[in-house]
Protein backbone atom coordinates (compact mmCIF):
# COMPACT_ATOMS: atom_id res chain seq x y z
CA UNK A 1 0.00 0.00 0.00
CA UNK A 2 1.57 3.18 -0.88
CA UNK A 3 2.03 5.71 1.44
CA UNK A 4 -0.03 9.28 1.22
CA UNK A 5 3.36 11.09 -0.34
CA UNK A 6 3.83 8.12 -3.02
CA UNK A 7 1.07 9.30 -4.15
CA UNK A 8 2.08 13.08 -4.96
CA UNK A 9 2.89 12.10 -8.51
CA UNK A 10 -0.49 10.24 -9.64
CA UNK A 11 -2.36 12.94 -8.25
CA UNK A 12 -0.44 15.65 -10.35
CA UNK A 13 -0.91 13.52 -13.30
CA UNK A 14 -4.20 13.21 -12.69
CA UNK A 15 -5.08 16.75 -12.66
CA UNK A 16 -2.10 17.11 -15.36
CA UNK A 17 -4.89 17.97 -18.57
CA UNK A 18 -5.65 21.45 -17.29
CA UNK A 19 -9.56 20.56 -16.51
CA UNK A 20 -11.64 21.36 -13.37
CA UNK A 21 -11.95 17.91 -12.38
CA UNK A 22 -14.01 16.40 -8.85
CA UNK A 23 -11.62 15.80 -5.87
CA UNK A 24 -13.94 12.12 -5.44
CA UNK A 25 -13.47 11.31 -8.59
CA UNK A 26 -9.77 12.09 -8.83
CA UNK A 27 -9.53 9.78 -5.61
CA UNK A 28 -10.58 6.69 -7.45
CA UNK A 29 -9.32 7.35 -10.93
CA UNK A 30 -5.60 7.03 -9.09
CA UNK A 31 -6.36 4.52 -6.89
CA UNK A 32 -7.94 2.49 -9.67
CA UNK A 33 -4.12 3.22 -11.78
CA UNK A 34 -2.04 1.75 -9.10
CA UNK A 35 -2.94 -1.63 -9.96
CA UNK A 36 -3.23 -2.78 -6.43
CA UNK A 37 -4.82 -6.17 -5.64
CA UNK A 38 -8.38 -6.41 -5.04
CA UNK A 39 -7.49 -6.66 -1.53
CA UNK A 40 -5.62 -3.54 -0.84
CA UNK A 41 -7.57 -1.51 -3.48
CA UNK A 42 -11.11 -2.52 -1.21
CA UNK A 43 -9.16 -2.17 1.87
CA UNK A 44 -10.78 0.03 4.67
CA UNK A 45 -9.75 2.36 7.66
CA UNK A 46 -10.31 0.55 10.77
CA UNK A 47 -11.48 3.92 12.89
CA UNK A 48 -13.54 5.62 9.90
CA UNK A 49 -14.52 2.72 7.67
CA UNK A 50 -13.59 5.01 4.25
CA UNK A 51 -11.12 3.48 1.79
CA UNK A 52 -8.36 3.84 2.78
CA UNK A 53 -6.28 4.10 -0.88
CA UNK A 54 -8.96 6.57 -1.59
CA UNK A 55 -8.17 8.64 1.60
CA UNK A 56 -4.28 8.70 1.04
CA UNK A 57 -5.11 10.10 -2.20
CA UNK A 58 -7.20 12.58 -0.50
CA UNK A 59 -3.87 13.86 2.11
CA UNK A 60 -1.70 14.21 -1.53
CA UNK A 61 -4.50 16.59 -3.21
CA UNK A 62 -4.62 18.45 0.42
CA UNK A 63 -0.92 18.24 0.95
CA UNK A 64 -0.11 19.54 -3.25
CA UNK A 65 -2.81 22.26 -2.64
CA UNK A 66 -1.11 23.64 0.46
CA UNK A 67 2.14 23.78 -1.66
CA UNK A 68 0.50 25.93 -4.33
CA UNK A 69 0.77 22.51 -6.78
CA UNK A 70 -2.89 22.49 -7.22
CA UNK A 71 -5.86 24.77 -6.85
Amino acid sequence: MPKWNDLFLPTLKAYGDGKPHNNRLVKVEVADGLNLSDELRHEKNAKIGDNKIENRVGWAISALKTAGLLR
